[in-house]
């Protein structure tokens, strides 16, 4: 009966404890809400919290019950690796509010004001590289009434110089903010001018949005830049957290991995649409080469031992980083033959066949950007000069002595270039491409559980967008399982073929673009030390039939170098030629020698001599059009008619059959004579 009584009672003391706890909760969550903490700290003003929280820039607050400092609180809202700049104007303002990064796009809200009392004009600059961040809108609000809305197809195609003085806004901007003229100018980034009035004493409220393109990991992202042109101010949001180690794989924020080359480029590992993949850049993701194996296999890729594994019934691939080393060849002398791979490190991507496979292919899936691919033949499938005789990985001349070596991990690979581009521009703000060459893929060696090996087959179908590697279908008859196949994809700025020095060679390249000559260089490799100190000059060619040069660099020394395995320059003299956009022959010459003989017969070796006596000799004209002259003094014995013998010899030794004539001499006083012999000589190997 007491329970019954006082039940109805009990249960209103019930309902009004809920009710409590409810209206504490709600005061509870309102007191630490984060428009609540940012309101009481005064880090942003009312208007500028309410266009946060209404874009979602409050979304990913995490704050605790307990305020945080000032600072931290900043932190979590812009990012650490931001730099912004106020205008420089007292009547005008720039602040950057907050920023946002997802896979999808980058977000930066910001406040910009006209404080004076009359209309002001102002340019808002998008600045972004193309293959990695494009712009996509800005949207705002002005004065808390009127919204703007701007996409990319509302920007103006006007170049930046026509709409504003752009050497001024630079210097007006700290160096970091112009940089941005620079990577417009040099690094194939894009500027999306936008023009924005703003009546005076009026604020707008705004977010710009840069949609990611591709599969990027973000923190690997080149900086995009947010400029403003009234005074000078802007923003510029650098992404990068540099936490990344020299070949060492490391498991990103975006659930990726990734490493490091050795010139600090950035190789990706990760999984798309349960496709394993790596994607390796180069000159700051200008260029890229990506890499995939096809399957529908759902496996996770995980991390064990320095490698990234992923696990298939049939099949594993082990992706990871490699360093540099050597190959060690041995050729038909049994001389060794030493040459560097992977020089900048690299990546190795190790498909291991648990059992007998149905096809002896193996197909992957790639990607490219800005890249050409050249196969590397046999060196008896290419061209040469006459009398030069040539294995798959070696070239003899006529005395039977080897010029060329091409080691065998080197045959039926691929050395990859930028389409393009070629030669130093760092002088000017951009990066030196050198010779342009990118990466090598080393022909793929298949491995067995014993240890026995074979090379395979690789192929590259560009327009099908497919990395092939064949192999022996008799070697995985009788192969031990599992069988290890490895393909090692090399940042090597230098090529896999080796030449002798002491020849006269030249290949054709594009100057990707016009400017003024300023050196030549070439890289040397030995096999036993350098003993060699022969004279050498390079020099340029137009490409056609005639070959007209363009200059000569300065003559140098090999022995003056830094020797084995280094870059060897030449500069040209002053003042510089200057070159267009097109081919050209770029030639090495190390001491050419013309003679021009008494007799038909002159004695071959290192240093050419005429049987019968000499009239002149000349070792250091260069030119293949213009005829060859040396100059000789008469004496009195030779008044009369004489006959000349001209002959050109390189250091292979070899010289050519001669070319005759005559000449008169009369006794006059001082007398001299200038011999000319028309002999144009055009020699050289094209190497990559």
């Amino acid at each position: 009966m007491t329970v019954k009584k006082y039940f109805p009672l009990i249960i209103i003391l019930i309902t009004l404890l809920i009710i409590s706890f409810i209206i504490l909760g709600i005061w509870d969550s309102e007191k630490y809400s984060p428009v609540k903490q940012l309101n009481e700290l005064k880090i942003y003003s009312k208007e500028e919290l309410s266009f946060l929280q209404q874009e979602g820039f409050l979304k990913t607050l995490e704050l605790e019950e307990k305020l945080k400092a000032r600072e931290e609180i900043i932190s979590l809202l812009k990012s650490p690796f931001l730099i912004e700049q106020n205008l420089n104007s007292p009547d005008e303002s720039f602040k950057v509010l907050a920023t946002k990064l997802n896979k999808d796009n980058y977000q930066l809200a910001f406040k910009l004001e006209n404080k004076s009392e009359q209309k002001k004009g102002f340019y808002l600059i998008p600045v972004s590289k193309n293959n990695q961040a494009e712009f996509k809108e800005i949207k705002g609000v002005i004065n808390n009434r009127n919204l703007l809305s701007i996409n990319k197809d509302d920007v103006r195609k006007e170049p930046l110089e026509t709409l504003y003085d752009i050497q001024q806004h630079k210097r007006e901007l700290n160096p970091e903010l112009a940089e941005a003229y620079i990577d417009i100018k040099h690094n194939s980034y894009q500027a999306d001018p936008i023009k924005i009035i703003l009546d005076a004493k009026t604020t707008l409220l705004a977010k710009s949005t840069w949609q990611i393109t591709g599969s990027r990991l973000l923190d690997t992202l080149e900086p995009v830049y947010l400029l403003v042109y009234g005074s000078a101010g802007g923003a510029k949001e650098k992404f990068k957290e540099d936490n990344l180690e020299k070949l060492k794989v490391k498991k990103t924020k975006s659930g990726k991995y990734a490493f490091k080359t050795l010139d600090n480029e950035v190789i990706e590992i990760g999984k798309k649409d349960s496709k394993p993949y790596a994607k390796l850049n180069k000159w700051d993701g200008e260029v890229y080469f990506s890499i995939s194996f096809p399957t529908t296999t759902e496996k996770g890729l995980e991390l064990d031992n320095g490698k990234v594994k992923w696990k298939g019934d049939r099949k594993e691939h082990h992706i990871y980083p490699v360093g540099p080393s050597q190959f060690i060849g041995t050729d038909s002398e049994g001389k060794k033959h030493k040459s560097k791979i992977n020089s900048d490190g690299g990546l190795e991507w190790e498909t291991i066949l648990k059992e007998k496979p149905s096809l002896n292919k193996i197909e992957f899936n790639i990607q490219t950007q800005g890249l050409k691919f050249y196969y590397q033949p046999p060196l008896n499938e290419e061209k040469h000069r006459p009398g030069v005789i040539c294995t798959e990985t070696e070239c003899k001349n006529k005395k039977g002595e080897i010029i060329i070596y091409r080691p065998e991990n080197v045959v039926g690979s691929y050395a990859v270039y930028h389409e393009s581009k070629t030669g130093d521009y760092s002088k000017m703000g951009g990066k030196n491409y050198r010779a342009g060459k990118a990466f090598h893929i080393y022909r793929p060696k298949i491995i067995d559980d014993v240890g026995n090996w074979v090379w395979g087959e690789l192929n590259i179908d560009e327009e099908k967008g497919i990395l092939s590697i064949e192999i022996p279908q008799e070697f995985l008859d009788d192969a031990v399982y599992p069988v290890k196949i490895d393909p090692t994809f090399g940042y090597d700025e230098i090529g896999g073929t080796g030449g002798s020095v002491d020849i006269i060679t030249g290949s054709k390249y594009g100057s990707g673009g016009s400017g003024t000559l300023s050196s030549i260089s070439v890289y040397l490799t030995c096999d036993t030390g350098c003993p060699w100190a022969w004279d050498a000059q390079f020099a340029i060619y137009e490409d056609g039939v005639d070959g007209i040069k363009v200059d000569v660099t300065n003559e140098g020394n090999y022995a003056d170098g830094s020797g084995c395995g280094n870059w060897f320059t030449l500069d040209f003299p002053s003042p510089a030629e200057s070159i267009s956009n097109q081919n050209y022959w770029l030639y090495q010459w190390t001491d050419g020698l013309s003679s021009c003989c008494k007799t038909d017969a002159i004695t071959v070796g290192a240093s050419p001599s005429c049987d019968g006596g000499e009239w002149c000799s000349n070792k250091d004209d260069y030119d293949l059009t213009d005829p060859i002259t040396c100059t000789y003094t008469v004496q009195s014995g030779d008044v009369g008619s004489q006959n000349y013998y001209a002959f050109v010899c390189d250091d292979e030794p070899s010289c050519s059959s001669s070319a005759s004539g005559s000449f008169t001499a009369e006794a006059v006083s001082s007398p001299s004579i200038k011999l000319k012999g028309g002999l144009k000589f055009k020699g050289g190997g094209k190497f990559k």
